[in-house]
């Protein structure tokens, strides 16, 4: 049985600064932008999330994925992702707005134990291997280990990623969303 446990230190990759610099050729034909609409299985070909399907983007940085269409022109989604990142939205502000350390519900033990998880992977990574074990004496393994993925990735996704503002996250998808009304 494989453990939940993450053992080895992720290596910080050097910056694929050419991947990124050669965004505007890859989505352009001729420096006309390409007209394409995006289902949930469809693979993006350029950017950091290079070989990410679009329902791996909005699980895992939604910012991004409402980021595309209002930067590029002719971007567009199908209805049905419209339909699946309201869903995922709404799950975001509920863990954004909510006191996990007042109450003992399920949701509130995941998100409990994600954190955990991260802290443990940031001490793995960067930290004393003291830490690093009193987190990892802290995870729940039995739990954790039915936490469903998409829950696990969405909860990461709202510790991890620095948001100024929770409204901004709603704010960009109804930009996003009034293009489909």
């Amino acid at each position: 049985m494989r453990s939940i446990f993450r053992e080895e230190k992720k290596i910080q990759k050097e910056p694929r600064f050419k991947e990124i610099t050669n965004f505007s050729i890859v989505t352009h034909d001729e420096d006309v932008p390409r007209a394409r609409k995006y289902s949930l299985n469809d693979q993006l070909y350029f950017s950091e999330f290079s070989g990410f399907k679009i329902k791996e983007l909005i699980e895992t940085n939604f910012n991004f994925f409402t980021w595309l269409p209002r930067k590029i022109e002719n971007f567009t989604y199908e209805d049905e992702v419209i339909k699946y990142a309201e869903q995922c939205l709404e799950f975001l502000e509920k863990i954004d707005r909510y006191s996990f350390s007042k109450r003992h519900d399920i949701l509130s033990l995941a998100i409990s134990q994600v954190d955990n998880m991260l802290r443990y992977e940031h001490e793995l990574d960067f930290g004393n291997e003291n830490r690093k074990l009193y987190y990892k004496s802290l995870i729940n393994v039995p739990f954790y280990k039915k936490i469903d993925k998409i829950t696990e990735k969405l909860i990461r996704q709202a510790l991890e990623i620095e948001q100024t503002s929770p409204e901004y996250r709603r704010k960009y998808f109804e930009e996003v969303k009034s293009k489909y009304k």
